[in-house]
């Protein structure tokens, strides 16, 4: 419930499977990212605080 997915009102086509997949990558990167010592919501709360917290996670997908 880290992303309050309960209260998502996506229902119509694959918009939920889409926005699922997107939370699973999301949680993953989350919890791969060692440069903070927090939970996945403080992570995420610093992440859309702070820009380069935000790139550093971002970075950690290896295409």
């Amino acid at each position: 419930m880290t992303f309050d997915e309960d209260r998502c009102r996506a229902r119509e086509g694959y918009a939920a499977e889409n926005l699922a997949v997107a939370r699973q990558v999301t949680h993953n990167l989350l919890k791969l990212d060692a440069s903070v010592k927090a939970g996945i919501k403080n992570k995420r709360k610093n992440g859309g605080w702070c820009e380069n917290h935000m790139m550093k996670v971002l970075r950690l997908i290896n295409i």
